[in-house]
């Protein structure tokens, strides 16, 4: 049938804007509960409290990722070399980047590689 492409696309748009207000939704849901520990975090000792902070926000990544349908891998099979200097940069066009990198870093030393599957 010729429109039957159209008629399909047409039909997966509720289906898109409701998964993006549940996306949004469980995003709003969860942040709160990683808000007081990072308050309460940075008023502890400098290191002590950024690597609270970062447990909390790696924690908080996975989940939301996990409550969205989405999974990944961490690849620390090709480390890049301590001895050279690198920069790493995130575009954030997407409202994926930052729980991404938080759900990929368990601590703020480590370096991986992101892969989806």
């Amino acid at each position: 049938m010729p429109g039957t492409t159209n008629m399909n696309k047409f039909l997966l748009i509720p289906i898109k804007y409701l998964y993006w207000l549940y996306a949004l939704s469980s995003f709003f849901i969860l942040m709160p509960l990683v808000f007081p520990v990072a308050c309460v975090a940075s008023l502890w000792a400098k290191v002590k409290g950024a690597n609270v902070i970062y447990q909390a926000s790696y924690y908080w990544g996975n989940c939301w990722m996990f409550s969205i349908g989405i999974r990944h891998s961490v690849n620390s099979s090709s480390l890049p070399d301590h001895n050279k200097q690198y920069i790493f940069i995130g575009n954030h066009i997407s409202y994926l980047d930052i729980p991404m990198v938080f759900a990929s870093k368990k601590n703020r030393n480590s370096a991986y590689w992101v892969k989806w599957k």
